[in-house]
């Protein structure tokens, strides 16, 4: 069997892996990873509460910070569209999303029981016929 070829030393001593150095960062980009959960609520707090005037406002001003223009523009286009995934975006990252429960229980009279045990398929087939006649009796 032929030894394999060598890809021999990978880096060369001295010099950069990266010439170019570091890639321009997007200046929003940056800013939203500086910015903390509560100036983020402060944010949205304002946004949330402002009117559509408001709103509007706030993007065409050429001094608004851009992190305010983004989540304006967001909402705006939100509104345009009657699409609500970008309000529920913007109120899970402000509020978190919201926990769905589902709860298995019967009513306190006929609580749900779980039994383990080997049934019969002719078993099983009965007491699923008894659970249908009683609630078609309710």
């Amino acid at each position: 069997m032929a030894k394999p070829k060598s890809l021999g030393r990978r880096f060369v001593k001295g010099v950069s892996g990266n010439p170019l150095g570091a890639k321009i960062h997007n200046k929003e980009l940056k800013e939203l990873r500086r910015l903390t959960a509560e100036e983020f609520v402060d944010l949205g707090t304002v946004l949330l509460d402002a009117t559509i005037l408001d709103i509007k406002e706030i993007v065409s001003n050429p001094k608004s910070k851009s992190l305010r223009v983004w989540v304006s523009t967001i909402i705006m286009n939100g509104i345009k569209k009657g699409d609500a995934r970008s309000l529920n975006e913007i109120l899970d990252r402000l509020i978190g999303k919201q926990k769905t429960e589902v709860e298995l229980s019967g009513n306190k009279a006929n609580p749900i029981m779980i039994q383990h045990s080997t049934l019969t398929e002719e078993q099983i087939d009965e007491k699923i016929r008894l659970l249908l006649e009683e609630t078609n009796q309710d």
